[in-house]
């Protein structure tokens, strides 16, 4: 499942309000810890962070002849 940055500010505002059960829709969500949602948030923060950009590097050498 690929999370968005909003995914992660919502488990954020989960865990400030110190909030364990969560209801979605029909679906009833009891998260067991708060390093349970705190890892869940470092992993929806990762996948949603931007990738890198490519870096190109040049290397220039001489041989001093």
């Amino acid at each position: 499942m690929a999370f968005t940055k909003d995914d992660a500010d919502a488990i954020r505002r989960l865990r400030k309000g110190g909030v364990a059960r969560v209801r979605q829709g029909d679906e009833d969500i009891l998260y067991r810890s708060d390093d349970e949602l705190r890892r869940l948030q470092k992993e929806m923060e990762a996948e949603a962070a931007p990738a890198p950009a490519a870096r190109t590097v040049r290397i220039r050498a001489r041989s001093g002849w």
